[in-house]
């Protein structure tokens, strides 16, 4: 089983989005508030956060709090 990291990428500007979208998977952009979630190999964090960390327009990239053992679900479940 694979682990992986989440973080968060601060930004200036919403273009940026463009180029953060290619070197790590975007779950979740919050336009408004300037920020993206993604995640990839925790083995490989360190390198992704010194890639985007060189992105002009990115102020900062943290990890998060939330680890994905949290994340992971037994059942499905449906909602009437």
């Amino acid at each position: 089983m694979v682990e992986r990291q989440q973080f968060i990428v601060y930004f200036e500007t919403n273009s940026v989005i463009k180029q953060i979208k290619p070197i790590v998977h975007v779950t979740y952009v919050s336009e408004q508030l300037k920020y993206c979630v993604a995640f990839c190999d925790k083995k490989r964090f360190e390198g992704f956060q010194q890639q985007l960390l060189k992105v002009n327009g990115v102020v900062s990239v943290e990890p998060s709090h939330l680890t994905m053992d949290e994340l992971y679900f037994d059942e499905f479940t449906t909602v009437k």
